[in-house]
């Protein structure tokens, strides 16, 4: 097993964090982004029929669950940040 298979890598006082943290801050958002999506549209385009079948309800669904994970992971961190002081 890799360094980063494991999450924990990178809290801080973790003898690893600095390791990882300047190693992932490289890493571009956009790189993360375009895999993505690229795997999104394959998976998409592969089941297309099914797609279809699900219909724009189904759209609907993803994207509030899409947005509801968004939202929880952000609330997390924000309360994380807020109690270590680092905000």
């Amino acid at each position: 097993m890799g360094i980063l298979e494991f999450p924990f890598t990178a809290i801080p006082g973790v003898p690893t964090a600095d390791f990882v943290a300047h190693y992932v801050s490289q890493v571009e958002l956009t790189t993360i982004c375009t895999a993505f999506l690229a795997y999104v549209g394959i998976s998409i385009g592969k089941d297309w029929d099914e797609f279809k079948r699900i219909g724009w309800k189904g759209v609907i669904v993803a994207l509030i669950v899409i947005s509801g994970t968004y939202l929880g992971s952000a609330t997390i961190a924000n309360i994380t940040l807020f109690l270590t002081g680092m905000i």
